[in-house]
């Protein structure tokens, strides 16, 4: 069987912050998460996943989902706190299941499966194709109209129950998936207080370090416009709170 196109990058429209805030090692920009890199382009490159660069494919149209070429070998695996070793499969959902198909397969993406759940009233349809490591789920949408949208990822870690312990409320509930003997949660992360500022009509600057606490700080002071500091503190660090009651 042939390889077939694979994954180089998935572009994300978010700050590193937040991911490094779930345990994610971010270096110039990326998270090497198994052989797939993760780009952080920021909130003004739209919202969620918004893109990704393919190997070896036969065209990029692929109906409406951003795509680029890529030739980049596969990178290394980087080391995550939160355990993350690969990304299990990233999730399209599309209102016309047939016209996705048929754009993925003229690409050189083969589908390998068809599954049908759901109810009675409310029928769900999904398609699964292989990219490398990485399985693409193809979802139909039949209430939404348009092109094909990404919309969501799901990672491998080593250990869901130290991840959670690690989290607390920034992951969801620890439940069973649907494939047998395998656990799943949802990262809620945590809230982008900076972004919620501008999106307002305000500044909003993130603090990662100490050295951009005095800019950010005089900034704030000078600035015509409400401004919001949200400064980034390691998870590991005892709070003064803690510290105190301890």
């Amino acid at each position: 069987m042939r390889a077939g196109p694979t994954i180089d990058e998935l572009v994300v429209a978010d700050e590193p912050g937040p991911w490094e805030g779930l345990g994610f090692v971010v270096e110039d920009g990326c998270a090497r998460v198994g052989t797939v890199r993760l780009r952080f382009a920021g909130p003004s490159a739209g919202r969620g996943l918004v893109g990704w660069s393919l190997r070896e494919l036969a065209t990029t149209e692929l109906d409406g989902l951003a795509t680029t070429r890529s030739t980049a070998a596969p990178v290394e695996p980087g080391r995550h706190p939160n355990g993350a070793a690969r990304i299990d499969h990233v999730v399209v959902l599309t209102p016309d299941l047939d016209r996705t198909f048929a754009a993925l397969e003229a690409a050189g993406i083969e589908l390998r499966r068809v599954r049908d759940a759901g109810t009675a009233e409310r029928p769900l349809r999904q398609g699964f194709f292989r990219l490398g490591e990485v399985i693409l789920e193809v979802v139909g949408a039949p209430d939404a109209d348009g092109p094909a949208a990404f919309w969501g990822l799901v990672f491998v870690v080593e250990d869901i129950d130290a991840l959670a312990a690690r989290l607390g409320e920034q992951l969801g509930s620890v439940k069973a998936a649907v494939q047998p003997g395998r656990q799943i949660a949802t990262a809620l992360g945590p809230v982008d207080f900076a972004g919620l500022a501008r999106s307002l009509g305000g500044q909003g600057i993130a603090v990662r370090d100490e050295q951009e606490f005095g800019p950010a700080l005089n900034d704030a002071l000078h600035s015509p416009l409400p401004t919001v500091l949200h400064l980034r503190v390691d998870p590991e660090q005892i709070s003064v709170a803690a510290d105190a009651g301890g």
